[in-house]
C-alpha cells in the first residue's frame, strides 16, 4: 500500500478565514489514484512549522507528500524558502531530483523532490491552480513512479433509520466483511450513507468483491435505501412519479415549504409537481386549505386528524395523485402540551384509497426541524410509492 500525507500551509486556513478546501480536494483524487492518504496537516506560514511537517512525513515513511499554499512572491510566502532549506539543496543533489512544476494559470511554479524512495510536491495555493497541475502534471508523474492498486468504492444511500440502530442490523454482515473491504458510516442530517472501499490490483477484482458484499447487505436495510452514490432523495422520488405517470401536491405547516422547495430543485419536476400551500397560521388551514374548524377545535392543529385532513384537502384542491402535509411544533419555544412538546410533527400522505398520518419527535433545534419535516415527507412519499408500508 502506498502512503500519501498532504500539508496545506496558510495563516488564513488557521484563522478559519477560507475553507480547507484543497485538502479535500487532494485526497479524493490521490485516493481515487490508489493512495491511502494517512495525514493531512495544517500548518503557518512559518519555515519551521513546515520543515518540521516535513521531517515527520518523512520519518513516517510515506511515499508522496504533497504541499499546497507559500508559492507566491508576496513575503508571506516561505515554502520555497523551507524546501531549500529541508533538502539542503543544492548541496545534496547527488541523492536529490529537485525540479520545477509549470503552472499554466498563475506565475508561481510548483516544485517536485524525489529523494530515496519518498516524492515531495509543492503546489500553489490558489484552487485553480493547484487542481490543473494535480490533473495535469502530478498525478500521471505518480502513477508512473509507483505501481498503484485500483481503488473502488460504493455508496449505500439511506433515510428514516439513526446510525446506531443500522450499525445495529449490519453487526453480523460486517463482522464478515474481508480485511481488504473498508466500511464507513457518513451520517447526514436525516440520512446516513454507507460506503464500502477497497483497493485491488484489477477494476474487475475490485468491483465484483464490493458488489459481492453490497448484493448481501441489502436485504437487510432495503427498505432504508433510496439510492447509491450521489443520488438525491428528490430525485428519486421525482423519478418514481414520473414512471408511475402520478402526480404530487403539497401542503406544508411547520415546514414552511421546505418539501416543496426540495422538489422545485429537479430540473422537469413541473411533470408531476402540481403545487403547494403553506398553511402556517389555523384561519389559512381552514380558508384557503379547507381543513375543517372541528377537526382543529376538536384535535388541534398539530394532531394526526388536521395531517390527514391537509393532505386530502390539498390531493384535492390541486386534483393530484397523491397528496401531502406537514404540521407540527417547530420549536424553539415551549411545548404546547406534554402530548405535543417541541419537535413533535406529524406528516401526511393521502391518495384515492388511503389518507394516513406519522407522527415523528424531531429536535430541538428549529431549523434542523424543518428540514427534517421536508426529508422525511419525501421518504414518506417514496416508501409509499415503492409500496413499503410501516
Amino acid at each position: 500500500m502506498m502512503l500519501a500525507e498532504i500539508i496545506t500551509i496558510g495563516n488564513e486556513l488557521l484563522y478559519g478565514r477560507i475553507a480547507n478546501q484543497n485538502a479535500q480536494y487532494i485526497s479524493t483524487q490521490l485516493t481515487q489514484a490508489g493512495f491511502r492518504v494517512i495525514q493531512i496537516t495544517t500548518i503557518p506560514d512559518e519555515i519551521g512549522e513546515i520543515i518540521e511537517a516535513l521531517s515527520g512525513a518523512k520519518k513516517r515513511g510515506v511515499e508522496v507528500v504533497i504541499t499546497t499554499g507559500g508559492l507566491g512572491p508576496t513575503s508571506d510566502d516561505l515554502t520555497r524558502a523551507a524546501f531549500l532549506k529541508y533538502f539542503n539543496y543544492p548541496s545534496t543533489a547527488s541523492n536529490l531530483a529537485w525540479s520545477a512544476i509549470e503552472n499554466h494559470l498563475g506565475t508561481a511554479p510548483g516544485i517536485c523532490c524525489k529523494q530515496d524512495n519518498q516524492v515531495t510536491i509543492a503546489l500553489p495555493g490558489v484552487p485553480a491552480e493547484m487542481q490543473s497541475m494535480l490533473q495535469q502534471r502530478v498525478l500521471p508523474y505518480l502513477k508512473s513512479q509507483f505501481n498503484l492498486p485500483t481503488f473502488y468504492q460504493k455508496t449505500i444511500c439511506t433515510i428514516g433509520i439513526v446510525e446506531e440502530e443500522l450499525a445495529r442490523i449490519l453487526t453480523p454482515w460486517e463482522k464478515q466483511l474481508p480485511s481488504h473491504i473498508q466500511l464507513a458510516y457518513l451520517p447526514n442530517l436525516g440520512t446516513v450513507n454507507l460506503t464500502l472501499t477497497t483497493r485491488l490490483t484489477t477494476a474487475e477484482e475490485a468491483k465484483k468483491e464490493i458488489e459481492l458484499q453490497v448484493q448481501k447487505v441489502l436485504p437487510l436495510i432495503k427498505d432504508y435505501v433510496y439510492g447509491y452514490e450521489d443520488d438525491k432523495l428528490e430525485e428519486v422520488v421525482g423519478n418514481l412519479l414520473q414512471s408511475q405517470h402520478k402526480s404530487l401536491a403539497i401542503a406544508e405547516s411547520c415546514s414552511g415549504g421546505y418539501a416543496s422547495q426540495l422538489i422545485v430543485q429537479v430540473p422537469g419536476c413541473s411533470a408531476y409537481y402540481y403545487g403547494g400551500i403553506v398553511a402556517y397560521n389555523n384561519r389559512i388551514k381552514q380558508e384557503v386549505l379547507g381543513v375543517s374548524e372541528r377537526t382543529l377545535l376538536q384535535y388541534g392543529a398539530v394532531s394526526q386528524q388536521t395531517a390527514m385532513e391537509m393532505a386530502q384537502q390539498v390531493r384535492i384542491k390541486f386534483k393530484a395523485s397523491i397528496g401531502l402535509s406537514s404540521t407540527g411544533i417547530a420549536g424553539p419555544g415551549k411545548a404546547v402540551n406534554e402530548i405535543n412538546p417541541v419537535g413533535a410533527v406529524w406528516i401526511g400522505y393521502a391518495d384515492e384509497d388511503r389518507c394516513y398520518a406519522k407522527k415523528l419527535q424531531l429536535t430541538t433545534n428549529r431549523l434542523s426541524n424543518i428540514r427534517l419535516t421536508g426529508y422525511n415527507l419525501l421518504d414518506l412519499l417514496r416508501r409509499r410509492l415503492q409500496g413499503i408500508y410501516d
